[in-house]
């Protein structure tokens, strides 16, 4: 009886640890929206000739899908880079904004606490912007809002001396 006990004691103890054990939070599935964009621009310097700058940029929405209808946007990452080809003036570039807007263009959220995201770039570069937002947002998976990230580019004693740019990613899902 006692041999009886011991195993079934053994046997409740091993199924009790095994059960704790289990990870009940287990992570819902991830999902990501992604869009790049490349463009050159010129710029024309008086009795300087012409400064042009590349941009190479990549935006991705991170979601999970909250329930059947709405999905959790948790991370938004943002890279922006760019190459320079002057000979008196180098032109620059930079991130102006990341927001979320109604279909009729009407704003739902500007992010503006970013964080450092590393990255390995090819060299050549003269410029990079790698962040990383995780503000919490939520849209139907049938939404017409998009996320849009405005840049511009500039050349000091071009005409003009600053061009704009962005990229629009639609949250649709479904």
């Amino acid at each position: 009886m006692k041999k009886i006990y011991r195993i079934f004691l053994y046997g409740f103890t091993f199924f009790l640890f095994g059960f704790s054990c289990y990870p009940t939070n287990v992570s819902a599935q991830t999902y990501a929206l992604t869009k790049s964009y490349d463009n050159t621009y010129l710029f024309a310097v008086p009795e300087g000739g012409w400064s042009s700058i590349t941009v190479n940029m990549n935006y991705t929405e991170r979601y999970t899908k909250y329930d059947s209808i709405t999905n959790k946007f948790y991370s938004r990452e943002c890279f922006f880079a760019y190459k320079s080809a002057y000979a008196t003036s180098m032109p620059v570039g930079n991130v102006i904004s990341v927001k979320h807007f109604t279909n009729s263009g009407g704003e739902l959220h500007h992010f503006t606490k970013w964080n450092d995201l590393a990255v390995i770039v090819q060299p050549g570069y003269d410029g990079i912007w790698s962040k990383q937002n995780g503000k919490n947002k939520f849209y139907q998976n049938t939404t017409t809002n998009y996320a849009y990230v405005a840049f511009q580019v500039s050349c000091s004693g071009a005409v003009p001396p600053i061009q704009t740019g962005g990229l629009k990613l639609v949250l649709k899902t479904k």
